[in-house]
């Protein structure tokens, strides 16, 4: 948006610039928490077993497991610290 627009400085578009610092800022401030080893093989169920870094890792909301053993923590959502509600149902793949 260029600085001359009229909507530039609108109340609405200033909240959301407001917004998305406080959002930036909580993502670049507080540190992630993991509840299980970050050096460990992660994996996440795609239709079949996928490695995964530990941010997708612990907002993942599909089946995971690590070093090859099924995984039940938290889950978060993504790049917060706060929980999310839901329940991980594990999911039979063809090589078990």
């Amino acid at each position: 948006m260029k600085k001359n627009s009229p909507w530039a400085k609108t109340p609405i578009r200033m909240l959301e610039i407001k917004a998305e610092g406080m959002v930036l800022d909580e993502i670049l401030n507080k540190k992630l928490l993991f509840d299980f080893n970050i050096r460990a093989h992660l994996e996440i169920w795609v239709h079949y077993w996928m490695k995964a870094d530990p941010k997708i890792f612990r907002s993942w909301q599909g089946p995971r497991r690590v070093d090859g053993r099924d995984y039940q923590g938290s889950v978060y959502y993504y790049l917060t610290n706060k929980k999310s509600s839901i329940n991980v149902k594990k999911v039979l793949t063809r090589s078990e």
